[in-house]
């Protein structure tokens, strides 16, 4: 049986990053925390990203509380879960429909 996804919705805070991309540090967060068992577990996997540094994730839907726990250690606030969804098209047009982020920073 084919385990259900989520599909997260982050807004990076700036462009801060740039030597790691986003994923590998929140993939380094979820191995610092859970180790091999927690990737295995929340399987990330970066769907769609846009100019505005909006990213959604894939992520396996029984982990999403483990998933959540990880920004804990985002002691610079770089990220910012902005909605969880259970579909890819939901998702999409939730970040279609926030034009303004950016001027709210």
């Amino acid at each position: 049986m084919r385990s259900k996804k989520r599909y997260v919705i982050l807004r990076l805070k700036s462009n801060l990053l740039q030597t790691e991309s986003p994923k590998d540090i929140l993939k380094g967060w979820i191995q610092a925390l859970y180790g091999i068992y927690g990737l295995s577990r929340i399987h990330l996997k970066e769907v769609y990203s846009d100019e505005r540094n909006i990213y959604i994730y894939s992520i396996n839907a029984d982990a999403k509380d483990l998933f959540r726990s990880i920004f804990i250690l985002d002691d610079n606030n770089l990220f910012r879960i902005i909605r969880v969804t259970g579909t890819l098209r939901k998702a999409k047009r939730i970040v279609s429909s926030l034009p303004g982020l950016e001027a709210k920073q």
